[in-house]
């Protein structure tokens, strides 16, 4: 045979799969240089949140609410003054800003977009973006005490209501019958004589 008349039939023979080995090579580098780009994106989305953390001063901000709360619970119970230490060092493991770093990034990315934890860095950069930063947490502090002490006042109302409630419910019922008494162990079985 002749290298003309073998080209036709190789081209039938290998042509399809060639064409399909072609489209596997191209689909796989696509699918690689996808996944390249998804990491590059991610990794720029967190490098977004990170700086977000690190203009907000969330550490200094974590270790500030721990304080806050241990104070508080040095309020609701003097007792625990000789265990303070030992309380705030229990908090801190579980609630300071290095333990919950990486679940607030987490938290962050899934509730802003790259492009909006940009804009936000955008606007916590200007004067009122930076105020707003220092006083916002004050503001929700004190808006939490505000709440708190309006609770506080209340709190004679709140234990009659709660007393008026409890005289309003009806009292378990007592059983009407005896409860059965337990079964008695059976008897071992008798083990038949051997001859």
């Amino acid at each position: 045979m002749l290298h003309s008349e073998l080209a036709p039939r190789a081209r039938i023979a290998y042509g399809r799969p060639m064409r399909t080995f072609s489209w596997t090579v191209i689909f796989i580098c696509a699918g690689v240089l996808l996944a390249d780009r998804a990491a590059a994106d991610e990794a720029s989305h967190r490098k977004a949140v990170m700086e977000f953390f690190k203009l907000a001063d969330m550490e200094t901000m974590m270790n500030e609410n721990i304080d806050t709360m241990v104070k508080a619970q040095l309020q609701m119970m003097p007792g625990m003054a000789p265990v303070q230490d030992t309380f705030k060092q229990f908090i801190s493991k579980y609630m300071s800003w290095k333990a919950l770093e990486p679940e607030f990034l987490t938290i962050y990315m899934q509730a802003f977009s790259e492009a909006e934890m940009k804009q936000m860095l955008v606007f916590y950069r200007t004067p009122v973006g930076k105020k707003a930063l220092l006083q916002v947490p004050k503001l929700l502090q004190q808006g939490a005490q505000v709440g708190a002490k309006r609770v506080q006042d209340h709190m004679p109302e709140l234990m009659e209501a709660m007393q008026q409630s409890a005289a309003k419910q009806p009292s378990p019922a007592a059983p009407t019958t005896a409860p059965a008494a337990p079964a008695a162990p059976a008897a071992p079985a008798k083990k038949a004589a051997t001859k």
